[in-house]
Formats: structure tokens, sequence, C-alpha cells
């Protein structure tokens, strides 16, 4: 699927309480508009020493081309759980196949959240893009870090693992590298 599908249909959702309103629109609609609709964000964290893999956003991106993100950010389908939505996302941008609810194994992540619990708004506002979007957070944990990934071209540029120590260093310098939503996702999570 090419990046910024336009032809992606979002179900329009309450911006206090996640739930669908019965109204569905576009993508490219949403993300002019403004309309509220789910996304997910998903950690992943190394089994050796907790690193956090972030990903850099392909240059064909509409929002942050370029930028270091969380590990996957993903729109959640209409009639498709924030559950479902991260395990279908961490497969489409990261080729990762995860299980729920934490019982992985050695040849398979576990998915679990979200955490923190519930759900959080962030808003991207840089015209001609107006991005309002209710955020759930889950984590997969104890991925090697020689795991075999398979990202993306066309949501993907690069991956790469860092320590949290790291994270902070660099948002601290240069914060203009990250995506907006990656910062939130760091506010949220205590992270800085």
């Amino acid at each position: 699927m090419p990046a910024d599908n336009a032809t992606e249909v979002l179900a329009v959702v309450n911006p206090d309480t996640g739930d669908p309103t019965g109204m569905l629109i576009p993508r490219s609609l949403a993300h002019t508009t403004g309309a509220w609709h789910r996304t997910v964000h998903v950690c992943v964290w190394a089994a050796d020493d907790g690193r956090l893999l972030l990903q850099r956003r392909a240059a064909a991106k509409a929002a942050c081309p370029g930028a270091w993100d969380v590990s996957v950010a993903e729109h959640v389908q209409p009639g498709e759980t924030c559950e479902a939505a991260a395990l279908r996302g961490l497969e489409e941008e990261l080729g990762l196949v995860a299980v729920p609810g934490g019982h992985g194994n050695d040849a398979t992540a576990a998915l679990t959240g979200p955490s923190p619990p519930g759900h959080r708004r962030s808003v991207y506002d840089v015209p001609p893009v107006l991005d309002r979007e209710v955020v759930e957070t889950w984590h997969v944990r104890g991925v090697g870090l020689g795991a075999r990934l398979a990202p993306d071209p066309a949501e993907v540029e690069e991956v790469r693992w860092v320590s949290l120590g790291e994270l902070r260093r660099e948002v601290g310098g240069a914060p203009e590298r990250f995506t907006p939503w990656c910062l939130e996702q760091g506010r949220w999570q205590g992270w800085w």
C-alpha cells in the first residue's frame, strides 16, 4: 500500500470517549478537516537491554517526512479494535508478527496494553494537514536486537534501537528531528 493512502476510510469518533459517531470519511478528508479518528502507537522494546525501536518516516509521508517516530503509528480501521490495529500495524510497517495478551515465546513477540490505560488526544496542525487523533499506546517487549524486521519502504525509511537516555539527549538537542506525536508519547510515558 502506498504511503498515506488517501482512499483509506476512517471512522469519525467522539474526541472525549473515542467512540465512533457512525460517520465514515476518507483519510484525505479526515486529515484536512480535522475530523477526530482513532490511532494506535506501538512501542517495541528490546529483550537484551530494554532499548526502544524507532522508525524514520518515509520521505513520501505527508506529515513529518523523514522524522523519527515511535515504533509503529497506525490508524484504526472502522470496526477494528485498537489491539487488532496494533497487531496489523506491526506486521504492515515492520514485518513483525506479535501475539496479543503477553503470551509470546522465542519466535513470537507479545503485545500488551493499552499502557498507560485509556486514550490520549493528539493534534497535528501544520497546513495543509490538520490531524486530530484519539490515541491508545501498546507495547511489545522482549524483541531480540537481531530480530529480522522487514520495514515497508512506503512507510519506513529506516529503523534503529535507542536507549531512553540516548533518546532523551537527542530530543533535548534536536526535537525537530522527531514527530510531535513521538514527543507527546515520551511525555505520556514519563520518558522526559
